[in-house]
């Protein structure tokens, strides 16, 4: 009876002990970035200059990268910065990682631009479809680049001017008369011409609806 007691607890011990061995792995992920121009078309030749964990550790796992794409990457949150090798661009993001699958685009400038330059090329259009008031006004978005530009739109032409932005593809936001719309994405070029945006069409009863809950 003893000897059966005893077997039986080494058992229990031995299923025991990989379940607490495996619930202290740390788990990783795989990592797979795409640098991008502004206009979203892959650059020629990238190359992962840093994957910095920002926390305590302070560890740059570049090493654990085979061209764009990094292995056995521990979760947490990383300073990544990429090179276009041909043009000499270079982009910098915080990633998070905390699922075994990451995917993301990182936009780069064009090259021989100054990031701290002034932006090349004006960005004004208007939206026709629809009658603005004194206080509406449209944002205009970087698909691949972290920019953003304002804009009042003015009463009666209904048009906007975003002033000289960086070229690419940018979505862009209009509220009006407290009505959000949404356009693009549009892709603005070194010389692109004023844009019209075609606002839908709203029926008098939803606009009047819109004006008494104002």
């Amino acid at each position: 009876m003893l000897i059966t007691h005893s077997i039986s607890l080494f058992v229990t011990l031995g299923l025991l002990a990989p379940t607490e061995a495996a619930s202290q792995v740390t788990p990783t992920a795989t990592v797979r970035v795409v640098a991008v121009d502004p206009s979203g078309k892959a650059v020629e030749q990238p190359h992962i200059l840093e994957f910095m964990n920002t926390e305590a550790a302070r560890v740059d796992f570049q090493p654990a990268f085979a061209g764009m794409v990094g292995s056995h990457i521990p979760y947490g949150k990383y300073r990544l910065a990429v090179i276009d090798e041909v043009t000499g661009s270079v982009a910098e993001t915080i990633v998070e990682v905390e699922s075994a699958e990451i995917f993301m685009k990182l936009g780069l400038r064009w090259s021989g631009i100054e990031s701290d330059g002034p932006a090349p090329n004006a960005f004004r259009g208007k939206v026709v479809g629809r009658t603005s008031s004194r206080g509406d006004s449209c944002r205009a978005s970087g698909v691949y680049l972290r920019s953003q530009y304002d804009s009042e739109l003015t009463v009666a032409t209904e048009s906007f001017d975003f002033g000289a932005v960086w070229p690419g593809l940018y979505t862009v936001e209009c509220v009006i008369k407290g009505k959000l719309l949404h356009f693009g994405p549009v892709d603005i070029k070194w010389s692109t011409p004023p844009i019209v945006f075609r606002a839908p069409s709203v029926s008098a009863k939803n606009v009047k609806q819109k004006d008494q809950r104002r």
